[in-house]
């Protein structure tokens, strides 16, 4: 979403830009209230399949596997969910240049435990058993 951190950050940036909303079809950008229901309606599981898929898929484009993947785990600065900061497990491919997956972790110690949900999400939907 443009790199903005609420919904209303999210409509002031489409109505300021109203070149790109015309390559999504759009006349105006989209109320906080439209944008807030909109939301509701994703299954964040579904979102990221197909971010996996598309990921896959382009790939396979670029002629690069996807056998090698780095892991990180990151503290997002200035963003608090629950009253805590927000920290998150990502998977790299260096070889495909992707962000692979990223999941919510606790902290250091539930790392492990990211890697192992992660990497087996991935190898799964690689091998295609969505």
């Amino acid at each position: 979403m443009c790199a903005q951190s609420s919904l209303s950050a999210i409509y002031r940036f489409g109505d300021s830009h109203p070149e790109l909303l015309s390559g999504l079809g759009l006349r105006r950008s989209p109320s906080v209230t439209t944008l807030s229901r909109l939301l509701r309606m994703v299954k964040v599981a579904e979102v990221r399949q197909a971010m996996l898929d598309f990921m896959v898929a382009l790939s396979e484009l670029r002629g690069v596997e996807l056998t090698v993947a780095s892991v990180d785990g990151k503290t997002m600065r200035g963003v608090w969910e629950d009253g805590e900061q927000l920290r998150l497990w990502q998977v790299f491919s260096g070889q495909g240049a992707l962000a692979l997956d990223q999941v919510r972790i606790s902290g250091q110690l539930d790392e492990p435990r990211a890697a192992r949900n992660g990497w087996s999400r991935f190898r799964a939907t690689l091998r295609g058993q969505h």
